[in-house]
């Protein structure tokens, strides 16, 4: 009887660790948004992921909070753009001005793969910005 509810226990505790599996990799697929995400304008998704690929960059401390500031900046003059009532054109010309402003300035702080990691992720960015868009 004892092996028998050892054995159950252990196949209980293989069990939920499954499900903890299943349940961490939905929560990482979470923080992996689609360009359709972006495109929905979830700000609360938008938030966790960035602060997951700012994780993935190993960001700590100091250098996440540079980082933080310059991405934040540059992101209130994207954001500005839409305001200025620029045509289709001019938005296709600006705001590729500021995306590669922005990681000139943050290639200053960052490695060549965290400099990757913020160039893969301003690529989905910036996709889901030109459809939403209509560029």
């Amino acid at each position: 009887m004892k092996k028998i509810i050892s054995i159950l226990f252990l196949c209980s505790i293989i069990l939920s660790n499954c499900d903890d599996n299943k349940l961490g990799k939905r929560k990482i697929n979470a923080l992996k948004p689609s360009v359709e995400e972006f495109v929905s304008g979830n700000k609360k998704v938008q938030k966790l992921w960035y602060e997951d690929r700012m994780d993935e960059m190993g960001l700590v401390s100091n250098s996440r909070e540079k980082y933080k500031i310059i991405v934040k900046y540059f992101s209130l003059k994207m954001e500005s753009l839409r305001e200025k009532k620029l045509n289709n054109a001019e938005l296709k010309r600006e705001f590729p001005k500021l995306i590669r402003k922005l990681r000139k300035d943050v290639s200053n702080y960052l490695t060549t793969e965290q400099i990757k990691i913020h160039d893969d992720s301003w690529e989905i960015i910036s996709t889901a910005i030109y459809k939403r868009e209509g560029l």
